[in-house]
């Protein structure tokens, strides 16, 4: 059976789309069509070799413009079809062409899936109607027409969290075993013992951005309980320059980044969502990554997956805002819990052949 998998928007080595090559590529052919990046052309070629059995078909965006994201997308829903395989594999659709793959896979007569990363229409083009409440009402209210066909014209739709699934089953009528959840589960890392691992005194956050953690916040973890805030990010924070016990880290491998994870004593998943239920249903993959390197995390109340799971494993705290009290928290019977149910937070060979059970049907 020949799969294509199409990356989209994603570069050649996004965590969630490359797993499902790795996975697909042990039993079938696979086409893999992906955002080519120049910055990343040494780690696209590292890739090749190591996965010579898989067709890879770079696409370049060439520039950010509605005309530049108009050829890309044309490019990449040529590639799909051009690829003739038996297997679409989706991972979100092409913006400006949202229902073309949809169509014609199902004229085809093509296995479609869907791994719809996100609550679409909550996100799609968001960046050009937030602050203006009217006109992104009337966003989501043409995106939901568009997410409804998506999913009627798929064979199998895979959704990143439970909140989503339900969310999607409530407001467009999906019919039950449709919706697959396949979350943002952590790789695992050889020689990682977070049994005995020393930790420092220190709260840790990854994300492209820290604009939705408050100073306030930050400053009483140092004052209160004396903890130390580094973050991984893209640039460094101007607003946290000048607090001494703040430390920025430059992004940092995989390996590299679970390692410097286990050495915290304390997770922060708390980031700016905008009322985007997208992002409040979310399951990021920094909270798998940190659970995984055996760090307790601390959760805002707003995002409800990640406090649900939390809750259920007992492997954190949540939090109102900046409401936040540490003092009597047992963090080593929270440690406890995520040591014995770390499998749960881990990609592996169950989800690899869950994931082939879905292409095959």
């Amino acid at each position: 059976m020949k799969v294509a998998i199409l990356g989209y928007d994603h570069p050649v080595d996004d965590k969630r789309v490359f797993r499902t090559v790795k996975a697909i590529s042990k039993y079938h052919d696979v086409v893999y069509i992906y955002r080519q990046d120049a910055g990343k052309k040494e780690i696209e070629e590292k890739l090749k070799r190591e996965y010579p059995h898989v067709e890879f078909v770079p696409v370049v965006l060439k520039e950010r413009s509605p005309e530049g994201i108009y050829a890309f997308d044309k490019e990449n829903v040529e590639a799909v079809i051009e690829s003739d395989a038996d297997v679409w594999y989706l991972h979100t659709a092409p913006d400006t062409r949202p229902l073309q793959l949809f169509t014609e896979g199902k004229r085809r007569g093509k296995r479609l899936i869907y791994d719809s990363h996100e609550l679409m229409p909550w996100n799609s083009f968001s960046r050009f109607t937030r602050g203006n409440r009217a006109v992104d009402m009337m966003r989501r209210v043409v995106l939901w027409s568009v997410y409804k066909e998506q999913i009627e014209k798929s064979d199998v739709v895979i959704q990143v969290s439970f909140s989503i699934k339900r969310y999607v089953e409530r407001n467009l009528k999906v019919e039950e075993g449709k919706q697959i959840v396949i979350p943002n589960l952590a790789e695992r890392v050889e020689c990682l013992d977070i049994g005995s691992r020393r930790r420092e005194r220190k709260v840790v956050y990854v994300g492209s951005t820290v604009r939705g953690i408050s100073r306030k916040l930050i400053e009483l973890l140092y004052e209160k309980y004396g903890y130390r805030f580094e973050y991984i990010s893209s640039r460094e924070e101007d607003r946290l320059k000048d607090l001494p016990y703040v430390r920025w880290q430059r992004p940092l491998g995989y390996e590299e980044m679970i390692e410097w994870l286990s050495r915290a004593e304390w997770s922060l998943m708390i980031f700016e969502h905008w009322n985007n239920l997208s992002y409040i249903y979310s399951l990021p993959h920094k909270y798998f990554d940190s659970l995984y390197a055996g760090v307790p995390v601390i959760v805002g109340k707003e995002f409800v997956e990640m406090a649900a799971w939390t809750k259920r494993y007992g492997v954190g705290i949540i939090i109102e805002g900046e409401d936040i009290n540490l003092s009597g928290v047992d963090r080593e019977s929270l440690q406890r819990n995520i040591i014995n149910n770390r499998e749960k937070f881990l990609w592996g060979e169950r989800w690899e052949q869950r994931l082939n059970g879905i292409v095959e049907g």
